[in-house]
């Protein structure tokens, strides 16, 4: 029986972006005078089910039985033929590292515009105007929509 399957893998690294995002979130202001709910509460329980969902998902590979345990495939020879094989994936994920490292200091609007500019140009490959249009539409008008709605619908202040 292999150790480390890809179930494993996924719930191990779910846990662990859980515990670094949820260390993070003490820091995000409670609750004020006319909040019901701070600015805190829901990425926090969001990481809550996150967190628990990895660990069933752990716990489900040390008691599976039969032909899924013995079956489960390894994690670490698939790696590099994954990211042969997916490259747009794996600039997705170095564009999503650079929109979190760059949001506390441009702020939710402009880092998220520019964020998806770029994921969209990477998955798509901005082939035709029309699709440069539609996704410049739709990176510029989701942020500002979820901020207005985070803003004055939620009364929650993002950065």
């Amino acid at each position: 029986m292999a150790f480390l399957t890809r179930d494993r893998a996924l719930a191990l690294a779910v846990l662990a972006m859980v515990a670094i995002l949820g260390w993070e979130s003490r820091n995000i202001p409670g609750p004020s005078r006319w909040q019901t709910y701070g600015s805190d509460f829901f990425p926090q329980l969001l990481l809550w089910a996150l967190g628990g969902l990895a660990l069933v998902l752990l716990a489900r590979t040390f008691v599976a039985r039969g032909p899924d345990r013995e079956a489960a495939p390894m994690v670490w020879p698939d790696l590099g033929r994954f990211a042969r094989a997916n490259p747009r994936i794996l600039g997705v994920l170095v564009l999503f590292g650079a929109y979190v490292w760059v949001l506390p200091v441009l702020g939710f609007r402009v880092a998220s515009v520019g964020y998806l500019l770029a994921a969209f140009g990477v998955l798509t490959g901005f082939r035709s105007w029309r699709t440069v249009a539609i996704c410049a539409a739709v990176a510029v008008v989701m942020p500002l929509l979820v901020y207005a709605v985070f803003q004055y619908g939620l009364r929650i202040r993002l950065p």
